[in-house]
């Protein structure tokens, strides 16, 4: 979110204040001036600046607050708070401004309420494959929805079908599978929840023959002190494929087998909402 962002969603928090309360209304402009007399004149400088400091331009303590938090968000970070609009302004705003606000992680916010109110509960966003919105084709979509069209359920993409999803409905999430216990994912940062140790960096490959390995039973985990020595023995500094192989030739002999007919593991199994656990999509059978 750039400066000039940032100062505009301040304006309108606010003004939404200004409507609710009948004294000591704050004057944006008196405000802007400290702030800016203060130091607060850039983006970064925006990022310093603490709920104290905007207390001292005149702002009460939770407006203050809020506007700390606003400050602080990075403009380049992918994951940042939608934009904070008021009601007044989201209904004010076409389709396309709605869609491009859009957080599917966040739908109950005001931008959700007002796509779920035009939408009808009809499905109407359409994904990509890192499950961004496609903005044109989910426009189109609801477009045709105001318009009185029925709803539908695939949409094309470049000639390419697409689930449409209805607000509030994600894709699913596919996340790596831990080599060592099949069925749980690994955390951010490939972390394994077993050992709290990372998995970056490994060869897909060694990861493949240990799923094998374990899976034919070559290779046993029946306690956390196994893992441990398994991942003790990848990160040897001369450690890769071929000689890691090399231990497990049963699982090396599987690995070729499987290679050969295109049935390796994928070690991409769907995330389960509220566990930890996952669903596995590609059984294999040895």
């Amino acid at each position: 979110m750039s400066y000039n962002s940032k100062i505009e969603n301040a304006k309108n928090i606010i003004e939404e204040h200004n409507k609710n309360v009948l004294e000591n209304q704050i004057n944006f402009d008196d405000f802007l001036g400290k702030l800016k007399t203060m130091g607060g004149s850039s983006e970064d400088a925006l990022m310093a600046v603490s709920w104290e400091d905007l207390q001292e331009c005149g702002l009460p303590k939770i407006i203050s607050r809020r506007l700390a938090h606003l400050f602080r968000q990075n403009s380049n970070d992918d994951n940042s708070e939608i934009s904070y609009l008021s009601p007044k302004k989201v209904q004010s705003l076409s389709i396309k401004e709605l869609i491009e606000r859009y957080n599917p992680k966040d739908s109950k916010n005001s931008i959700g309420q007002r796509l779920q109110e035009i939408s009808e509960g009809k499905p109407c966003i359409v994904f990509d494959d890192d499950g961004k919105v496609i903005v044109q084709n989910s426009v189109n979509l609801l477009e045709d929805i105001k318009n009185g069209f029925p709803e539908i359920e695939t949409s094309f993409v470049n000639g390419r079908p697409f689930q449409v999803y209805k607000i509030g409905e994600i894709p699913d999430i596919y996340v790596d599978e831990n080599p060592l216990y099949s069925g749980r994912a690994l955390r951010t940062g490939e972390v394994c929840d077993q050992t709290g140790r990372s998995w970056e960096g490994i060869d897909t490959r060694i990861r493949q023959l240990l799923n094998i390995a374990i899976s034919i039973s070559e290779i046993k985990i029946n306690n956390i002190s196994d893992a441990n020595d398994i991942l003790d023995k990848i990160l040897e500094k001369d450690c890769n494929f071929n000689t890691f192989r090399n231990r497990y030739p049963k699982s090396s002999k599987k690995f070729d087998e499987f290679s050969k007919i295109g049935q390796l593991p994928t070690l991409k199994i769907k995330l389960c909402k509220n566990s930890n656990k996952a669903e596995n999509k590609n059984p294999r059978i040895f």
